[in-house]
């Protein structure tokens, strides 16, 4: 059976839009010719990027007069993979939306909704991983180190400070802090419990080993009429529509802190390139 996979795209992008989750090539412009104070760091990116590839070279089949440096390859290549992630992560958030009415139905199973929340969740933080190091090699000129990476990100912090650029800095800063939950939460997944049927399961044996203690089943709820169980699923269903509710809406947060994240990364590299160029 084929698919139409042009509905399936508007379907997509139809449940982003209504939530606000925009797409990243979106940003950065008021119009055609106006930058978005917001968000300049993207066309900074788009017009003046770290490294101009010699297309015209390549056309004409003579050899480029320039070749990018270790650090503009890298940085070319973390910023491209930067926006490519997020167009990912978005793709799953779609999935998630679209799976949240049939995930009320799934609970306790494991389902399409938590199958995208956890590819988004790793998808958004492996981004911000991306932003992490681009700035390292932009303001250090250094491989990004394992285990000490933070370390570097935040001298590179006090390095564009001692370059006169605070305000840039504090604003950087500043884009990075709603995203600490977003590491928890990709730790947590990752290393305690990923799956709704697994924590469940935890949960069922902590009550049984519970009652087996104390002679009796703790919070345990007896419906003795037909309008009291229609009323007690209802109770379910509108308490789970509210907790997927929550958890889509923060991977939404996560995406848009990521975007301002995003421009304000390639902003600051774009500055403390200029002021280099300017002192050499």
């Amino acid at each position: 059976m084929m698919l139409d996979t042009a509905e399936l795209d508007k379907a997509l992008e139809g449940a982003l839009v209504e939530r606000e989750i925009y797409n990243i090539d979106n940003f950065g412009w008021v119009s055609e010719d106006e930058v978005d104070p917001e968000y300049s760091g993207f066309p900074m990116w788009w017009m003046t990027p770290p490294y101009e590839e010699d297309f015209n070279a390549w056309q004409h089949n003579v050899a480029p007069e320039r070749e990018p440096t270790t650090e503009q390859e890298w940085l070319m290549t973390l910023g491209s993979d930067f926006f490519a992630l997020m167009k990912a992560a978005r793709h799953s958030l779609g999935w998630v939306i679209l799976y949240r009415e049939d995930a009320v139905r799934e609970y306790g199973a494991p389902n399409a909704f938590e199958f995208f929340e956890m590819n988004a969740l790793v998808t958004l933080n492996t981004a911000a991983d991306r932003l992490r190091d681009f700035l390292i090699w932009g303001v250090l000129r250094e491989r990004p180190r394992w285990g000490h990476e933070l370390d570097q990100w935040r001298l590179s912090l006090c390095t564009t400070r001692l370059a006169s650029l605070h305000d840039e800095a504090t604003n950087l800063e500043a884009a990075a802090e709603p995203l600490a939950d977003l590491r928890k939460r990709r730790n947590a997944a990752i290393h305690n419990i990923a799956m709704e049927t697994a924590r469940m399961q935890r949960q069922r044996l902590k009550v049984e080993r519970q009652a087996r203690r104390e002679g009796a089943w703790p919070g345990r709820i007896d419906v003795e009429t037909y309008a009291e169980m229609i009323e007690a699923n209802e109770r379910i269903d509108r308490e789970r529509r509210e907790e997927l509710d929550r958890r889509i809406d923060a991977l939404a947060r996560d995406y848009n802190a990521l975007v301002k994240l995003g421009s304000e990364t390639l902003h600051m590299e774009y500055r403390f390139r200029s002021r280099e160029r300017s002192r050499g």
